[in-house]
């Protein structure tokens, strides 16, 4: 995904306080650990756009005319390359799921208990979508429950994006996520 700061505790990172021969005063300003940030690639770019504006957009294979996720530059199908992007509604049926109660990644540890499933979008039988859920009480979310997309907006996600040399015209990454609508 890119690269990112060591940790106090990795090799060749500067302790606080700790000097080295010959080396500047280390920066002592506290690194906070941040979510992860998904980084649009060229089969992957018009799924992002899409996102941020709150739409659902897959790669369909002009050839078999199947949908497929996570976008590729390829039809994982039939194999190939000529794709049109198409707008899908974002509704389904959650095919399974799991808890995370555990973050895993630093970035995660103020969202656990974090709600994870499978959907299998409407748009096609066995169109798997692994995401986020989101639901008012999790006794709601079950095998079989109807859910549709919302997109949740990183802000900052974007500065981090240009830190690290990307620069797509991405302002911020909305990442969808399902949330239920029907137990």
């Amino acid at each position: 995904m890119g690269t990112s700061q060591p940790s106090a505790s990795q090799p060749g990172a500067s302790q606080p306080g700790a000097s080295q021969p010959g080396a500047a005063e280390p920066h002592t300003s506290e690194l906070k650990a941040s979510r992860p940030v998904p980084v649009p690639e060229e089969a992957s770019l018009a799924y992002w756009n899409a996102a941020r504006e709150g739409r659902l957009v897959l790669p369909r294979c002009a050839d078999c005319s199947r949908l497929h996720f996570p976008p590729q530059l390829h039809c994982p199908h039939c194999g190939s390359g000529a794709l049109a992007q198409t707008e899908v509604t974002g509704t389904g049926t959650l095919y399974s799921h799991t808890v995370l109660n555990a973050p895993p990644g630093p970035g995660f540890v103020d969202l656990v208990p974090l709600q994870v499933g499978v959907v299998e979008l409407d748009a096609q039988p066995m169109l798997l979508m692994t995401a986020n859920l989101s639901a008012s009480d999790a006794s709601e979310i079950r095998i079989g429950a109807r859910v549709e997309v919302y997109c949740e907006t990183l802000e900052g996600s974007g500065d981090v994006l240009r830190d690290h040399g990307v620069n797509r015209g991405i302002t911020d990454i909305s990442l969808p996520q399902f949330k239920i609508v029907e137990a």
